[in-house]
């Protein structure tokens, strides 16, 4: 990813951008093994040093399929909250792809979606990540980044402040 927004800006392209959009499809690693914190941090560093520290970075396709045999639903519902909440604070906008799961035999394509497709006997069902993501959402949507930390033993901490409440987020 990092490359490609190097040739952007060598080549005059954040003259003509308004955003960075990345799409970080990660198959079956988690969040923290891909380590998309880092991700974002090296497209932030490349525009800061073309001068643009400000331009807003969009995560605008990313998520888990369950369409391959190695990601159940569970682990696409966990993978999308802490991976939501490890770029909350460096990103501007993440947007999980997709909302429908689509109708291929292309394992990996099929299973990305919130809710179930139309080759499912209950189309439009939700999946657990449909239900994680709503919740994380109601309980964080309103509240400010205020620390995230890390220990040698890979435990996280999250924490969202707001008007007279803290909502702090735990996971190995």
């Amino acid at each position: 990813i990092t490359t490609f927004v190097q040739e952007v800006i060598d080549n005059g392209g954040l003259e003509y951008c308004d955003m960075i959009s990345i799409h970080p499809y990660y198959i079956t690693k988690s969040p923290e093994e891909q380590d998309i914190r880092a991700v974002v941090a090296s497209i932030r560093k490349l525009l800061e040093n073309a001068g643009k520290p400000d331009m807003p970075i969009v995560i605008s396709e990313w998520g888990w399929s369950t369409g391959r045999e190695d990601t159940t639903e569970e682990e696409q519902a966990m993978y999308a909250v802490r991976g939501a909440s490890l770029v909350s604070d460096i990103t501007d906008y993440c947007i999980f792809f997709s909302a429908q799961e689509v109708s291929t035999d292309n394992a990996e394509q099929k299973g990305y979606g919130i809710v179930k497709g139309t080759q499912d006997e209950n189309e439009l069902a939700p999946k657990p990540v449909y239900a994680a993501l709503s919740f994380y959402n109601s309980i964080t949507g309103d509240k400010e980044v205020s620390l995230l930390t890390t220990d040698a033993n890979k435990n996280y901490q999250r924490e969202f402040e707001g008007e007279n409440e803290v909502v702090i987020q735990f996971w190995n």
